[in-house]
């Protein structure tokens, strides 16, 4: 649970700047524990496989939206390597 609030507010810290804070929720605040460990086992693989198996999630998972598969995956990666700050 605190990985994924933690995980949203560091969105919300990174893009709501470039993008806005609207955008930014309509991307990130559905996200509940389950998708976001999902997200975080699948960011593990190669790049192009975790590329291609989130967007595959993408499709059958409610909460997320394919077309965002880029924010998905780069987002992941600044929370993994804590490049970012609250």
């Amino acid at each position: 649970m605190q990985n994924t609030l933690e995980f949203k507010k560091m969105c919300h810290s990174i893009y709501d700047p470039i993008h806005g804070e609207k955008k930014i929720s309509e991307v990130f605040n559905h996200i509940d524990n389950n998708t976001f460990n999902k997200l975080i086992i699948i960011y593990q693989n190669t790049f192009l496989d975790r590329y291609n198996e989130i967007k595959k999630y993408a499709r059958k998972n409610k909460v997320l939206d394919i077309s965002n598969t880029d924010f998905y995956v780069n987002s992941i990666q600044h929370f993994i390597e804590k490049d970012y700050s609250l």
